[in-house]
């Protein structure tokens, strides 16, 4: 194992997958413990040096950038139907530090977002208006509120219990499964 050969494996990666640092330092990691089954007469401490080096100049050429990545990974989890809970979640289970995290989720995530989050959520699981093909039985569905705006039947109840089970708040998802975008 060199250190040319390391950088050669790291550029290969993010090329491929894409991802963050903390995904780039586990796949070397996996790389270098295979290396060293074959070889363990490897120096480790080099080879631990190596990785940091490696993994700074890729951040300095812009192979690496976690921020970047937040964002993206923000915009294809929203169209997605994910809420903020869930996207923060999914940001730091792929290793991006809270800084990054908040720097990047208010550019993207605000009330109007998450309704619609929801909203796109119910039509893929076709939860509250989006489950009824007819108009009949989208006004059953609406007069089935009683007058303090809670669910009087037991669907509507569930369909709220599964969007609150994605993190979405109550009132967000009363007006999203009432069709308000």
């Amino acid at each position: 194992m060199t250190e040319n050969r390391l950088q050669n494996m790291a550029v290969y990666y993010m090329e491929r997958y894409g991802g963050t640092e903390k995904s780039l330092r586990m796949t070397l990691g996996r790389k270098i413990t295979a290396s060293l089954r074959e070889h363990p007469d490897q120096d480790t401490d080099a080879i631990a040096e190596w990785v940091d080096t490696v993994v700074g100049r890729l951040k300095s050429y812009g192979y690496v950038n976690d921020g970047e990545y937040a964002r993206v990974r923000i915009a294809r989890l929203t169209a997605k139907g994910k809420s903020k809970r869930q996207i923060i979640g999914d940001l730091k289970a792929k290793g991006i530090d809270t800084d990054t995290i908040s720097d990047a989720v208010p550019d993207f995530i605000d009330t109007n977002t998450d309704i619609q989050a929801v909203a796109t959520y119910a039509r893929r699981r076709r939860l509250g208006i989006y489950a009824f093909v007819m108009d009949a039985d989208i006004t059953q569905y609406l007069e089935s509120y009683d007058s303090y705006g809670t669910p009087a039947h037991t669907q509507h109840r569930k369909d709220l219990a599964k969007c609150g089970r994605q993190g979405f708040a109550y009132d967000i998802s009363v007006r999203a499964l009432l069709g308000e975008e």
